[in-house]
């Protein structure tokens, strides 16, 4: 399944701030009040997780310090993840989505990607569309969440999940794959999988996006990098 969503046409749905989402459905008088969720990963360290548009409004920021946090926001609201729950959703979604095709891959954290080489019910139409096949998968989720995804559609999984930070919610982004080389140049470097210290390294050669990583040759990333140079380049131009 891997090598197929590399290449083949893939259909990334994602659900931004996923675990935050859910508890506000479970904790709808939450809505539209300054929100963080603790980061299930620091324990000793408590920092936020994610947090809802009100509190960065209030100058919040993921990873933040939740002592620091509240200086910003004495009246922060403060949940504890609940990971069980986030899990049982996220299963549930999956086995909802494998009705579109059964190659699919689950990445967390509301993410999803499915390649769609071959099924006759979705070959690159029009976004609308999209957006009404996928609606009708999703009907027997709650409207608040299924309204806040956003779907990318390109050759490969790299390339599907850059076009799904760049839709706007429930606006599905369709790159052609003759356009797929011009749609990928101006993304930030950042966005690519690769560690600090490569980005970093990156940054210092002047390489700020996927357009100039692409003028390098293969040959000078991999020594400079190794295989995470090739994997990147790759990544960049959508090969």
């Amino acid at each position: 399944m891997a090598k197929y969503l590399e290449k083949g046409q893939t259909l990334c749905i994602w659900f931004p701030m996923f675990e935050l989402g859910l508890e506000l459905i479970r904790k709808p008088t939450l809505q539209n009040t300054p929100v963080a969720l603790l980061n299930p990963k620091k324990i000793s360290k408590q920092t936020v997780w994610q947090c809802s548009k009100q509190a960065r409004d209030i100058g919040i920021y993921l990873n933040q310090p939740i002592s620091q946090a509240f200086s910003f926001c004495p009246t922060l609201i403060v949940l504890e993840p609940d990971l069980d729950y986030y899990n049982s959703v996220q299963m549930n979604l999956l086995e909802t989505l494998s009705r579109i095709s059964p190659d699919i891959e689950f990445t967390g954290h509301g993410r999803f990607f499915i390649n769609v080489d071959g099924l006759q019910n979705f070959h690159k139409p029009q976004s609308s569309q999209v957006k009404k096949d996928i609606h009708t998968y999703l009907e027997q989720f709650p409207n608040s969440l299924v309204r806040s995804i956003k779907i990318g559609w390109a050759k490969g999984k790299f390339a599907s999940w850059i076009a799904a930070t760049k839709a706007k919610p429930n606006e599905p982004l369709i790159v052609q794959d003759q356009k797929l080389i011009s749609f990928l140049k101006p993304s930030a470097i950042s966005l690519l999988p690769i560690d600090k210290v490569m980005l970093k390294r990156l940054q210092q050669l002047g390489i700020q996006t996927f357009g100039d990583l692409g003028l390098l040759s293969t040959s000078s990333l991999i020594r400079q990098f190794g295989e995470k140079g090739r994997k990147a380049r790759m990544w960049a131009t959508g090969e």
